[in-house]
């Protein structure tokens, strides 16, 4: 079957408010971090640093990647259609 544009549409706004969600805990993370090295404690520090780059490795690059495939597939799906009107209206 057949995915219709609203529904890549729809797909492509899931995948870019996830991507949001993403970004914001990312930026409390690297806020938290930031925190933590103004305390001077290693253990603060490290701990910041661990939740930090263990959530950017797990869920940022999983939500971009997302989201590109989904842009990708918007951006297909229109080819084809362009490709159609163009045969359709004789522009080869």
């Amino acid at each position: 079957m057949s995915t219709t544009f609203k529904e890549l549409l729809t797909a492509r706004n899931k995948a870019y408010n996830k991507m949001k969600q993403v970004n914001s805990v990312v930026c409390y993370l690297h806020d938290a971090l930031e925190q933590a090295k103004s305390t001077g404690l290693q253990y603060n520090i490290d701990h910041a640093r661990n939740r930090y780059t263990s959530y950017f490795d797990e869920y940022f690059y999983n939500s971009c990647n997302d989201y590109n495939e989904v842009n990708d597939s918007v951006i297909n799906h229109l080819m084809c259609i362009d490709s159609r009107l163009s045969k359709l209206l004789g522009d080869s």
